[in-house]
């Protein structure tokens, strides 16, 4: 299959799905301005941490860390934060799940050499048969030497946590159901990393005692989710569907200047990924965007609204933005406003030609690391000195396959 289609199948398709499933459910209870203004920020930080960071379980962490600030900022409710929590966890499993699938259709992530009788064998000139070509000199015009299926091992084991999730959360609700779930995640992560061929980032070599700085980091937030899972044990969600002024009760009654701020900080923000980022990290943080912008305008009509009503006072009305006291404010906002886009413009840091494989200025570069004998994200095109990685795109070793970019070096 090819790769563009397995990426649109099982990555951007289903994370989609996924998260407007999971939009509707938080809207179920918080609302839709609550819902709209917490996924914003939401979609913005996804798509920055993609550009930055390779590891999916600390670029959600980020997501879901924005997400719970706005909704303190822009709520009435300090219990808002619960009513959000064990649907994105649940979502984010299930994206991992479909992820690793198309991990395994596309022969990516693919785990250390076996004999076992499901082990997966790769067709020859691809990720696989190069670094087996460099590790044990395999023959490159043969398939690969047979894996560990360590995709498939994740997803079945995720669908395991997903089903004991709605168990945790009948016996003691979302908090502690989402906590549990994301610890159980952890800890199968941790399990199969001997069974991988790859490590994510440099971090893993590093060494305190028996353990390697993730698996230590990890364990320390298994153990601290545990205790907040004990902590919220029990706690059931109070808030029922709001519809009307029981919507309107939720939001705090925010100023056209406090949203345009909101709204100018997260465009500012997503256009920095636009800059930096990949594609998909792109279509993320368009989608930021303009759920900021529909939070915006939802705000206005709910200030129109309530002004119509008389239900705000006279300082809280739009038209006491526009006073001579505010001159000094909107001046701000109409300067800022062309900086907030000014990140659009800014061209990739490399325009990488690549040999034949059509490489990307975003596409992830590797390395046989001696001491582990595993593959080593040492990280993106663009990372590297464009002179520097010419010279290794055009190596004379560059002869093998079309992923493998020289001796011990791989894009893909």
């Amino acid at each position: 299959m090819n790769y563009s289609i397995i990426w649109l199948l099982f990555g951007k398709l289903p994370v989609i799905i996924l998260f407007a499933c999971s939009m509707y459910s938080c809207s179920k209870k918080l609302g839709a301005q609550l819902t709209t203004w917490g996924f914003s920020a939401f979609f913005v930080s996804l798509s920055i941490g993609v550009s930055i960071y390779p590891s999916i379980s600390v670029v959600y962490v980020m997501g879901l860390v924005s997400l719970l600030g706005i909704l303190r900022l822009v709520s009435n409710r300090t219990d808002a934060w619960q009513h959000v929590v064990w649907p994105l966890s649940n979502t984010f499993l299930s994206i991992v799940l479909v992820g690793r699938i198309g991990c395994w259709l596309a022969g990516c992530c693919f785990g250390e050499v076996s004999d076992l009788p499901w082990a997966v064998h790769y067709l020859n000139q691809g990720f696989a048969s190069d670094y087996h070509f460099d590790r044990y000199q395999h023959d490159l015009n043969q398939s690969s030497l047979g894996v560990h299926p360590v995709q498939l091992y994740e997803s079945f084991g995720l669908l395991l946590i997903l089903r004991l999730s709605y168990y945790f959360k009948s016996r003691w609700g979302e908090i502690s159901s989402a906590c549990l779930s994301f610890a159980s995640y952890l800890a199968l992560y941790l399990l199969l990393i001997p069974f991988k061929a790859y490590l994510n980032n440099t971090s893993s070599l590093v060494y305190f005692g028996p353990l390697s700085l993730p698996q230590l980091v990890f364990g320390i937030v298994i153990i601290a989710l545990m205790f907040i899972a004990y902590r919220f044990k029990g706690l059931v969600n109070e808030l029922v569907p709001t519809k009307g002024q029981m919507e309107r009760s939720l939001v705090k009654s925010i100023s056209l200047s406090e949203g345009l701020i909101l709204w100018i900080s997260m465009s500012t923000a997503a256009g920095l990924s636009l800059s930096l980022g990949t594609p998909f990290s792109a279509q993320l943080s368009i989608i930021g965007v303009l759920l900021s912008a529909l939070a915006l305008v939802q705000m206005l009509h709910q200030g129109i609204k309530d002004f119509d009503d008389q239900n705000l006072s006279l300082s809280n009305s739009f038209e006491d933005e526009f006073s001579p006291k505010k001159i000094s404010t909107w001046a701000f906002f109409v300067a800022i406003v062309p900086l907030s886009l000014f990140p659009l413009v800014i061209p990739n840091r490399a325009d990488i030609k690549g040999p034949k494989n059509q490489i990307t200025p975003r596409t992830w570069v590797y390395r046989l690391d001696p001491s582990s004998k595993k593959l080593l994200r040492i990280g993106r095109v663009d990372d590297f000195e464009p002179k520097k990685l010419e010279q290794l795109l055009d190596n004379e070793n560059h002869t093998r396959a079309r992923s493998c970019a020289g001796p011990n070096i791989y894009i893909h």
